[in-house]
């Protein structure tokens, strides 16, 4: 799983920045106060860090099998032909560092 991002904690989220070879932007990460339903995304993805950019995505929190959890984020935007599909992981609890992984569908009829 390629790293895409690099995530720190922010007010009711997380703040950082989003690099592939297409996209290099600063997204912001915000938990959903009031969700709609049960299935209703946990968080919603906005460029720029202030939250007041436009919405390009949305996050669900997960729990591991090894009770690990992370949230699965789903970005989208009219230039790419498919979502960026990746989980948002911490990875260093001292510092609360966390990384985005983008993760490739493994069934290329999903694609």
């Amino acid at each position: 799983m390629p790293l895409i991002g690099v995530f720190t904690p922010a007010e009711n989220g997380f703040n950082g920045r989003i690099q592939t070879l297409l996209i290099n932007a600063t997204v912001s990460i915000t938990r959903v106060t009031e969700k709609s339903s049960k299935n209703a995304p946990d968080y919603l993805i906005n460029l720029g860090d202030d939250n007041s950019g436009a919405i390009i995505g949305a996050g669900w929190e997960r729990r591991a099998e090894k009770e690990r959890s992370y949230i699965a984020i789903q970005i989208d935007d009219p230039a790419i032909s498919l979502p960026i599909k990746a989980n948002l992981l911490l990875v260093d609890a001292r510092k609360a560092i966390h990384h985005l992984y983008w993760s490739r569908p493994s069934d290329p009829r999903k694609l």
